[in-house]
């Protein structure tokens, strides 16, 4: 149980990620970035950044809805980026790569959108990031994030208890994410005075 425990949770927060594993469920992955991507209402913005862009699967449509914008797909893992770069190109479609830790990333550019489908869920401090990454865009721009919020699901609560009640705990400990995303009405609160 313990082996099967840790290859779960070792895919479920790697080091690094596997592009092609990645892909394999991509059609399923895209549906909640394109939901996203249709609410956010600018007409035609100038700077956009696609914050945890995996594959630039996402980062593509959003060059495909403003060809004009300049757009930079960030992420931080490299296998990731090099995928992208392969599948996606850059400057030939006016894309660009940058390498970073979400959590410690900022523009180089105020942007009039900072896009996220399905990445800070990974990342920590949520309360310091959202209100720093709010400040940076431009006055009428928009902060757009969306994350799974699938964590008290039975397959994840299971998986809570088996780690918990075994004598692995200790070294299971580290890959477990027990509450990554917050309610609602936190994030609101957390946003509001922005």
């Amino acid at each position: 149980i313990a082996r099967a425990l840790m290859t779960f949770l070792e895919q479920a927060m790697p080091s690094d990620w596997n592009p092609p594993q990645y892909l394999r469920y991509n059609n399923e992955r895209i549906r909640a970035a394109v939901d996203l991507l249709e609410r956010v209402d600018l007409e035609a913005p100038e700077v956009v950044y696609d914050l945890g862009c995996g594959t630039g699967n996402t980062t593509a449509l959003l060059k495909q809805r403003w060809p004009a914008a300049q757009i930079t797909g960030v992420d931080s893992s490299p296998a990731m980026l090099q995928q992208a770069e392969a599948d996606q190109g850059a400057a030939g479609r006016g894309l660009r790569w940058q390498h970073a830790d979400l959590a410690h990333w900022a523009p180089d550019t105020p942007p009039d959108l900072l896009y996220s489908n399905a990445a800070f869920h990974w990342v920590d401090q949520q309360e310091k990031i959202f209100p720093r990454l709010l400040e940076t865009v431009k006055p009428g721009g928009v902060l757009a994030v969306q994350m799974p919020n699938f964590f008290g699901a039975p397959r994840h609560t299971a998986l809570l208890e088996t780690v918990r009640a075994g004598g692995w705990y200790e070294r299971l400990q580290p890959y477990l994410r027990e509450h990554p995303v917050w309610e609602l009405s936190e994030y609101y609160g957390l946003l509001r005075p922005s």
